[in-house]
């Protein structure tokens, strides 16, 4: 027979031995059920996918596509892709939504502010409605100004170049400046239809525009500011020469 004493030291330990595993059940049930519920909200994630290209339909390696929830792009964005691969193939999980994108080289610099010589750009941003949706692929054109300018002159044959200088506020040639040309005065967010090159030491530009009436501006970065003016006016409808420009306001 056992003693008492010794029945109820074994009931003491055995209840005291109990209350750890039941607290080690209870801990693992509280984080499956806190690891599930993350999924559910990740249900409403989409993959967007796809390339990003030159104009000569050529692969561009180490370029990001930038996501916007808003259309006002000129600030950081809300999500970035990693840098595309050699194929140019690029991946970006992001909550359902509407989205503002564009895809961007930089040669140098952080990745975010104004484009630098060299930096290309997709252009107007796309509207990418990915609302009720698992995968979205989309692919990006990406050029900088000198692409850009011999993009254009491809466009049509009926092109007629635009020369002149671009000067500073001393009436001095200003390098590392470009002229932008479009039908209206303030093109607001959106990329201007047609741009120069960047100018060298001497100011010097070329500009291609078809016949027509166009508002003329100029600008050391790229893209433009969305609050830039294109004050000056002039009708094409032949080669001109000698259009001299004034930048105006402080150099960024």
């Amino acid at each position: 027979m056992i003693p008492l004493r010794w029945s109820l030291c074994r009931f003491r330990m055995n209840n005291h031995m109990k209350q750890p595993f039941f607290s080690v059940i209870i801990c693992l049930l509280s984080f499956i059920l806190a690891a599930a519920s993350p999924c559910s909200a990740e249900s409403n994630d989409v993959e967007l996918r796809g390339r990003v290209i030159d104009i000569m339909a050529q692969p561009v390696a180490g370029a990001e596509v930038y996501l916007y929830e808003s259309k006002q792009v000129r600030r950081p964005a809300d999500f970035v892709s990693p840098k595309t691969k050699t194929d140019g193939s690029y991946k970006l999980t992001v909550p359902a939504g509407v989205y503002w994108a564009v895809a961007i080289l930089r040669q140098t610099g952080p990745s975010f502010g104004p484009l630098q010589i060299g930096d290309k750009h997709s252009g107007e941003p796309l509207v990418l409605d990915l609302k009720n949706k698992k995968i979205e692929e989309v692919d990006f054109t990406i050029m900088d100004l000198r692409d850009a300018v011999r993009h254009s002159r491809k466009r049509s044959e009926e092109l007629f170049e635009i020369q002149g200088r671009i000067l500073d506020a001393h009436e001095k040639p200003l390098a590392m400046a470009y002229v932008i040309a479009d039908s209206r005065s303030m093109p607001g967010t959106e990329i201007p239809r047609f741009l120069s090159a960047w100018t060298g030491i001497d100011g010097q530009y070329t500009l291609y525009l078809p016949a027509g009436a166009f508002y003329l501006g100029t600008s050391t970065i790229m893209p433009p500011p969305a609050e830039e003016e294109l004050s000056r006016f002039v009708e094409v409808a032949g080669d001109m020469q000698g259009l001299d420009l004034v930048l105006r306001g402080p150099l960024e």
